[in-house]
């Protein structure tokens, strides 16, 4: 988000009433040039006739400023914990002053980042958003507090297998989660990611539910991610002792052994690290790892001759990528030169980068 601009003795006087919906106001001839021409800043609106000091005014009303053409001021009401209220009093004149408010202090000291939180698996059944390096989240425009208590979103509705984006809004104040098929954008105002088509809706998450319509975080799943303060995780399943006898092009030897997750962009390391034999010896046994495919390897292939029968060889594939948001698999592929190959005792993991 832009951060707030300021400019001293930015004041005017709003040239006609408007109601609490008005969010296009026009100032007096000439006092729009008093206020600064980027966006977005804070102004105080309110009754000057009876109250000096807009402090006194029981109405008075923050306001965000996001566009001003010449004295024409594009608006959103009732800002920084204030209400939207009439400006239209008979006989009274209002004035617009750009002022050093709560809103903008915490932006320039306090939580100076709008994307803290962090979306996290609790349950089977529960995702919830928590503070984490803050607790400011810029929602719809407005830079809004996350519960100290964080934001549950239940599994309620959602079916298996499929990618589900996880959004905050504000629901009558109140931040709220939402599950939802339909893949973020970015907003051509703040840039940050939103619902496709819904600005107020702002992207935190992603899941992924497993065959029983529910949440997953294990090490050999990890179907949770946070699309802010991300920490590093890590998958890894023991391979076992599966045979193959694959020539050629290398080939996934179990698809019962992968290890999966979801990621927003980021580096994925993935390594298979063990042993590995032919049954005949001079024969060669060679493991790869590869990454949401179950032919071919990522990477270099790694293994040897056995120089007898069932002789092992210490085997070391490993790869690493940057990979899109969404969902991913690595499984171990094996080939031989002839004759039988199996693993001995390899370790399947991947590394998944975080953010914070």
């Amino acid at each position: 988000m832009p951060r707030s601009q300021v400019r001293n003795f930015s004041k005017g006087t709003v040239s006609i009433g408007y109601n609490a919906a008005a969010t296009s106001i026009v100032l007096t001839t000439g006092d729009g040039a008093k206020f600064p021409s980027v966006f977005p800043y804070y102004c105080v609106w309110w009754n000057v006739t009876d109250f000096p000091d807009p402090a006194d005014d029981p109405n008075a009303e923050m306001t965000r400023v996001d566009g001003r053409s010449t004295d024409t001021f594009t608006i959103a009401r009732g800002q920084d914990g204030t209400s939207a209220s009439t400006k239209n009093t008979a006989s009274k004149t209002y004035r617009f002053m750009l002022v050093h408010c709560a809103a903008l202090h915490n932006e320039l000291y306090g939580n100076t980042q709008v994307f803290c939180g962090r979306f996290a698996y609790l349950g089977a059944l529960v995702c919830r958003f928590d503070p984490y390096n803050g607790n400011r989240l810029l929602i719809n425009g407005s830079i809004e507090t996350i519960p100290s208590a964080g934001v549950s979103v239940d599994s309620g509705g959602l079916v298996s297998n499929t990618i589900y984006y996880a959004y905050m809004y504000m629901s009558s104040g109140v931040m709220t989660g939402e599950f939802s098929t339909t893949a973020p954008a970015t907003d051509t105002t703040y840039g940050h990611q939103i619902k496709t088509g819904d600005g107020t809706r702002t992207l935190v998450g992603l899941v992924r539910t497993n065959a029983s319509s529910q949440f997953v975080d294990s090490v050999t799943q990890r179907f949770v991610a946070s699309r802010f303060n991300q920490a590093a995780r890590n998958c890894f399943i023991t391979v076992g002792t599966p045979t193959f006898t694959f020539t050629g092009t290398p080939s996934e030897i179990d698809n019962t052994k992968r290890v999966e997750w979801v990621q927003f962009s980021g580096a994925v390391q993935v390594q298979a690290s063990g042993r590995c034999k032919n049954n005949t010896g001079g024969q060669t046994v060679v493991l790869g790892v590869r990454i949401d495919a179950t032919t071919s390897q990522d990477g270099p292939l790694s293994g040897g001759h056995s120089s007898t029968a069932n002789s092992e060889v210490a085997t070391n594939p490993a790869h690493t990528q940057t990979f899109a948001a969404g969902y991913h698999f690595a499984t171990v592929t094996g080939v031989v030169s002839a004759n039988t190959g199996s693993v001995v005792s390899v370790v399947l993991s991947a590394l998944l980068a975080g953010s914070d």
